[in-house]
């Protein structure tokens, strides 16, 4: 189905418009658009059917849609850009919608049981890892091209789970963990709380190094990665990332 979005991206104004608007290039990333049509016509086959009912990306609706006589069903995510959760073999397990539509109220979707880490499962040689707050914000980095850091992104404020964890803690050369969070007070109090909780986890030592580090990017005041990409120059992420806050260090 991740094909099948990716592919509708290139026929869809709205999509691309979007992207265009939040200074995303789908052809640097993998995104995809939902435009809510993969059921119907020639693809409205009984196995796709039972298939996206089984994962979420139907609804069914209770009722025949008086038209067709048929069973009628609401698709999940419609009119939202597209991206991909992957499992640690790179297999795509999970789907994550962002609403082209300025909904204040319903922005962001999940496949129910939400599974794997965007845009991957970082390598196992990773010594420098950037969270950011959002798939969005990590996205935006990925195009970018920063060559000495692995990126991975939490699900929101109060989305650091515990596949994260799993993930960080299987690194074995990790030296350091960057946040680039929002820079607001929410952003903050995650940075606060999320590296106090890392602190706990039993880390690997990376090349020998006492300790593995926690710095913080200072974010200018209500803005985020994403942001900043619109505004300025990709030489700020590079200026950001040179002038990062001394470490913490786990105990």
């Amino acid at each position: 189905m991740f094909t099948y979005f990716r592919n509708g991206v290139h026929n869809s104004k709205p999509a691309k418009e979007y992207l265009e608007s939040r200074n995303l290039d789908k052809d640097k990333i993998q995104v995809g658009y939902n435009s809510g049509q993969f059921h119907h016509g020639s693809r409205k086959e009984k196995h796709l059917v039972e298939s996206c009912l089984k994962y979420g990306l139907l609804l069914d609706r209770g009722h025949v849609n008086n038209r067709t006589g048929e069973k009628a069903y609401s698709p999940f995510g419609k009119n939202c850009i597209v991206f991909a959760l992957r499992n640690p073999q790179n297999q795509v397990v999970s789907l994550y919608f962002r609403s082209t539509i300025d909904n204040h109220k319903a922005r962001h979707f999940y496949l129910k049981d939400r599974q794997g880490l965007y845009p991957n499962y970082p390598k196992k040689e990773t010594k420098k890892l950037i969270l950011t707050e959002s798939i969005i914000d990590a996205a935006t980095l990925q195009q970018f091209e920063l060559q000495e850091y692995e990126l991975l992104a939490l699900y929101g404020t109060n989305g650091l789970t515990e596949e994260h964890t799993k993930a960080i803690e299987d690194l074995q050369e990790l030296e350091e963990i960057i946040f680039f969070l929002n820079g607001d007070e929410a952003g903050r109090k995650a940075t606060e709380k999320y590296s106090k909780e890392l602190q706990q986890l039993k880390l690997p030592k990376g090349s020998g190094q006492a300790t593995v580090k926690i710095t913080q990017i200072e974010v200018p005041e209500n803005e985020d990665i994403n942001s900043l990409a619109q505004s300025h120059e990709p030489e700020i992420f590079t200026h950001l990332l040179d002038n990062r806050k001394p470490p913490f260090s786990f105990k």
